[in-house]
This record gives C-alpha cells, sequence and structure tokens, in this order.
C-alpha cells in the first residue's frame, strides 16, 4: 500500500489511451475508494486525427485539445514527466515542468505513454515528410515547412510566369505589334506572339492605359 489513505492509482500518460482510461477508472469505483493520478507533460489530450485539419486553417487549434482537469475533474492531475519507476517499491519518480523532481508511490500502475509514427517503407517518407503529434512544436514546425514549401512554389510559379508571359507592346509603322519576350532580361529571345495572344495583350493594354 502507499503512504496515502486510499490506494493510488497512478496513469502515465494523458494521451487519448491515458485520458479515456482514467475516465473509465473513475466510472466504475466507488466514490473515495481510490485516488486516480494522471502525469503528462501536458495539461490537455490531443486529439491527433484532426492536426492535419489544424494545420490547414480548416479548424482552430483550441478545438483539437481537451483540458485533463477539465474532463477528470476527480482525478489528480499533474504536469510532468515520469522519469523513473521501481516496481519493487511501487515509486514513480515525477520531474515536474518547474522545480525538482520527487518520489509518488502508487498502488496500480497504468503505462499510457502512446507510440512512435510510423513511416512506413515508402522511399523519401522519413526525409520529407512531416510529422505531427503535438499541438505546439510540431503542429509549428509542420505549418512553418508548409509555409516554406508554398513559398517556394509561388515564387517559382511567378518566375516562369514572369518569364513566359512578359509582353511588350511597340508600335511600328503605325501599326500596333505586341512581342513575346522570353526573359525579360534576354532581349535576344524576343520573338512575335500569335494572333490570340496579340489581340489579349492588346486589351490587357487598352485596360491598363484608357
Amino acid at each position: 500500500m502507499s503512504t496515502t489513505e486510499r490506494p493510488r492509482i497512478l496513469v502515465v500518460g494523458g494521451g487519448y489511451v491515458g485520458l479515456y482510461a482514467a475516465r473509465r477508472i473513475l466510472k466504475k469505483m466507488r466514490y473515495g475508494e481510490a485516488t486516480v493520478t494522471v502525469v503528462d507533460p501536458r495539461s490537455y489530450m490531443t486529439y491527433q486525427p484532426f492536426l492535419p485539419e489544424t494545420a490547414a486553417g480548416s479548424i482552430s487549434p483550441r478545438h483539437v485539445v481537451v483540458p485533463l482537469r477539465r474532463v477528470l475533474p476527480k482525478a489528480e492531475v499533474l504536469t510532468g514527466r515520469v522519469t523513473t519507476i521501481d516496481q519493487d517499491r511501487k515509486v514513480a519518480t515525477i520531474a515536474p515542468l518547474v522545480g525538482e523532481a520527487y518520489e509518488l508511490p502508487f498502488d496500480y500502475l497504468v503505462i499510457a505513454l502512446g507510440a512512435v509514427s510510423r513511416t512506413f517503407p515508402i522511399p523519401g517518407l522519413a526525409e520529407q515528410g512531416i510529422g505531427m503529434k503535438g499541438i505546439e512544436a510540431d503542429l509549428g514546425d509542420a505549418m512553418d515547412c508548409a509555409g516554406e514549401r508554398v513559398d517556394a512554389e509561388r515564387t517559382a510559379v511567378e518566375d516562369d510566369l514572369r518569364r513566359h508571359l512578359t509582353v511588350e507592346s511597340h508600335k511600328g509603322r503605325g501599326t500596333p505589334s505586341e512581342l513575346f519576350r522570353a526573359d525579360p532580361h534576354d532581349p535576344a529571345a524576343e520573338r512575335p506572339l500569335d494572333a490570340g495572344s496579340a489581340k489579349r495583350a492588346r486589351r490587357l493594354r487598352e485596360q491598363a492605359d484608357p
């Protein structure tokens, strides 16, 4: 038995499994029968299937997290990490986010630490894939990475359009003729536009200079 008056059920991990395990235990046991303690570095559970939608901006980050203390009002929620577990002594060492580590006795132990993301045997996935496990650093990194890729693609597209859609117009012998320039910095690359492109170019020029 632990040193507390009631037996302690220690749940290591406050993710999906840890949260629902603690809820199930609290629902099944009688009032005051035991103390349920949940230990996790975060004070909330993240619903990971919604993380891609959060990274895409479809839903707000606050809609994919569940505060542990709100969902488990009858449980003891400790924000920290379990660094060691001594099964013989039935003692776990808790390292809080602030302060020194301390020992916590327990009578029953539930380990729900989650899992490591699998990359599957897909070439390049481990190097190029964006992993998302949490709402803070992982999601932020994924959004930054996605933003960098979008910016790079946008820059490439803009450069390509600028290179291939630079249209100049000039007048020769009183008749306007539009020239298509493949490289705006290379005058030798000029060639006449076809009739359809020339017509669209004239329309754009007239709209810009009424």
